[in-house]
């Protein structure tokens, strides 16, 4: 998941990325050095900065040792339609979705906030006549959040 979170995949099966646009995405992870997404090595050091986080709070939560244990979650979440043209708008969003998320499952348990404005495409549906008849956007910009799912 850190490795999509921040580009870091050679040959992505994601068709929708834009690396044109990589440098537009940025981290709101609360415990380590935001640095640019502009060059590969900062995001290594970011994803290498939360692997580490994460192994080093996996190791304070007491749990089972079984194979099937799920020690990380994620979700996504979209920014609304209403500001889709706002990106003042979409950045505030974004920071109070993550505020919520880091409340609600703990901040100390918060493994990466990565928000991606490079995952978009233009898509045409065409008639039988080869006439255009719409065109829309898939892959709005969006907040990856992952964390250790700890009760």
């Amino acid at each position: 998941m850190l490795q999509h979170n921040y580009r870091l995949i050679d040959q992505p099966t994601n068709t929708d990325i834009d690396h044109t646009k990589t440098h537009l995405n940025y981290s709101l992870t609360p415990h380590h050095d935001n640095l640019s997404h502009a060059n590969k090595e900062d995001r290594a050091a970011m994803a290498a900065q939360e692997k580490a986080y994460y192994n080093q709070r996996l190791s304070e939560c007491y749990h089972l040792d079984r194979a099937d244990i799920k020690t990380w979650a994620g979700c996504i979440v979209t920014a609304p339609k209403e500001i889709a043209n706002d990106k003042d708008k979409q950045d505030q969003f974004f920071r109070a979705v993550a505020d919520f998320l880091m409340d609600r499952y703990g901040e100390k348990n918060t493994i990466s906030i990565t928000v991606h404005y490079d995952e978009m495409r233009q898509k045409q549906i065409i008639n039988t006549d080869g006439e255009q008849i719409a065109e829309f956007t898939l892959g709005e910009p969006h907040l990856h959040f992952c964390w250790i799912p700890v009760v």
